[in-house]
């Protein structure tokens, strides 16, 4: 069967059972698979969503290693990839699309907490507005910080007002970075009951490396990992993945700059840059790494590197430039080692500066980087990055999160 055909039946197949799940609903039988009791004496807490992040698999394992919650996941089973599921929870519910979704939530009667988690917040918005339990609201990235109240394409503008939804009927918001504040700025909405929870550390991932750097050093080592689309398609992006001119920078001054892309990246996405490592000696390309070996592969380099700049017709606000944070922050905390960062990404830089844990960059340093490097204390640096990530960590913050859910 060839490709377009194999699409086709998937889509007669989707459209079936959509078609099946409205009838269902229509006439209000919903036959939740989360009508059950439990024996457990804790709160059954619900995450409901499309396809889980590295931030919820996160959430999820340290709230069993250290409450008592049953938690449920829901997610889309068309969507989710089957290594990223968390390794500890207690019931998993796969529905097929938004209509499901929608019956299996109307339809549950046990349910103390649900948790919706957006990348997409359609889905979000979906589970919330159908649940009649305390509803948490936790956005990735919050997309009236990407694209504005008022969207250039009709897509865009449908996460916008989803999302608006998700934040007017939440009961609270749990916040990754510093974004929801903004956001509820923007939408003109009053503050709901809120917690700053990071992606922070996982201390079950530490690596205490070995290597070194001194003033003498010949090779120099930095490595990005994370999101990537090429030049091609930097202008439908959000303007601050074009890395050409970094990697320009860094084979002028034999620095050598290496790539992991994320797992959710297209590899077509990235094409030019697989294409640019064969005309550059010292950039790399390399495949995906998971995250729970990320941080021993990423120990091998002497630096974590965040180079992004906006690019001169980049759509991206001020407020996300400002106050975003990202999981690659954590994981180059986790592999040991210090951090480059772009003085663009002002809450991230902060955080490098204020705990001297990294060098933070403009674009004026691009052809001095170095030298900035070599006069750094590296041994310091490394010094402090053994520190803070011990605060920075799931292990100390998690109990902040278990006290607002136990008081939700």
């Amino acid at each position: 069967m060839n490709l377009r055909l194999k699409n086709l039946v998937r889509a007669f197949k989707e459209k079936k059972y959509e078609l099946f799940d409205q009838l269902f609903l229509n006439i209000k039988f919903y036959g939740s698979p989360l009508n059950y009791k439990t024996s457990i004496p804790n709160k059954r807490i619900v995450f409901a969503g499309q396809q889980l992040t590295h931030r919820m698999i996160k959430i999820i394992q340290w709230l069993k290693m250290y409450s008592n919650f049953e938690i449920i996941v829901v997610c889309q089973d068309s969507s989710q990839r089957k290594d990223l599921f968390p390794e500890n929870y207690d019931h998993l519910v796969l529905f097929r699309n938004r209509t499901h979704l929608k019956r299996i939530i109307l339809g549950a009667k046990y349910i103390d907490i649900l948790y919706a988690f957006s990348s997409n917040p359609k889905h979000a918005a979906i589970a919330i507005e159908s649940s009649s339990s305390f509803k948490i609201f936790d956005p990735y990235d919050c997309s009236i910080i990407y694209f504005g109240k008022q969207a250039v394409s009709k897509s865009q503008q449908i996460y916008v007002d989803q999302e608006k939804k998700c934040f007017q009927l939440a009961d609270a918001t749990v916040a990754r970075s510093l974004e929801n504040n903004a956001a509820y700025f923007i939408y003109g909405l009053k503050k709901k009951k809120n917690i700053f929870f990071s992606d922070y550390c996982d201390n079950t991932l530490f690596i205490n490396n070995d290597i070194s750097l001194d003033k003498n050093s010949d090779e120099i080592t930095i490595v990005y990992a994370g999101f990537l689309k090429g030049k091609a398609l930097n202008q439908i992006s959000d303007g601050m993945t074009d890395f050409t001119s970094f990697i320009e920078a860094m084979e002028a001054q034999k620095i050598h700059f290496h790539i992991y892309p994320s797992p959710f990246a297209k590899r077509l996405d990235y094409a030019d840059y697989i294409d640019m490592e064969s005309k550059f000696k010292y950039f790399h390309i390399h495949s995906t790494v998971s995250q729970a070996n990320l941080p021993r592969e990423l120990s091998k380099y002497h630096f974590g590197a965040l180079p992004q700049f906006k690019t001169e017709n980049s759509t991206l606000s001020d407020y996300k430039i400002e106050r975003a944070t990202a999981l690659k922050l954590f994981n180059f905390l986790e592999a040991g080692m210090p951090i480059l960062i772009s003085d663009e990404w002002k809450y991230m830089a902060w955080i490098v500066k204020r705990y001297n844990i990294g060098i933070v960059f403009g674009k004026k340093d691009f052809n001095d980087l170095r030298n900035k490097i070599l006069s750094a204390d590296y041994l310091k640096m490394k010094k402090n990055v053994l520190s803070i990530r011990e605060k920075l960590s799931m292990k100390k913050n998690i109990p902040r999160l278990i006290q607002f859910l136990m008081s939700a």
